[in-house]
């Protein structure tokens, strides 16, 4: 869902197709998230997730302003040098490439 968010997202014609289309992206990776524990116990899902917002919120913080600025660098050079649409569609390999890690190494769980 979040790599056809993303394809969409790089196609939009106008800003309300934009902004739909962002919230099914949005969808899509909140989904990413959630499903790395379908079957955990509730307890320990709980604490999980509570220690990778606190890992986000704490690196998220405590980042280098040099690292915050070449990542805005970055994305300025693709907007400036190409179109917005490239903020999407750099998605689209790195995901790709990540399909197709998981289905060469995921073994499903048998019982």
């Amino acid at each position: 869902m979040f790599l056809v968010g993303s394809a969409l997202c790089s196609i939009a014609q106008n800003m309300t197709q934009l902004i739909v289309l962002r919230a099914l992206q949005g969808l899509g990776g909140g989904l990413l998230v959630a499903s790395r524990w379908p079957r955990s116990p509730t307890s320990f899902r709980s604490r999980n997730v509570a220690a990778i917002r606190a890992c986000s919120a704490a690196s998220s913080d405590s980042r280098p302003w040099s690292v915050r600025c070449s990542a805005a660098f970055s994305s300025n050079i693709l907007v400036e040098h190409l179109t917005w649409r490239w903020i999407f569609y750099i998605n689209l390999p790195l995901g790709i490439v990540s399909l197709a890690v998981i289905g060469a190494v995921f073994k499903p769980h048998v019982r």
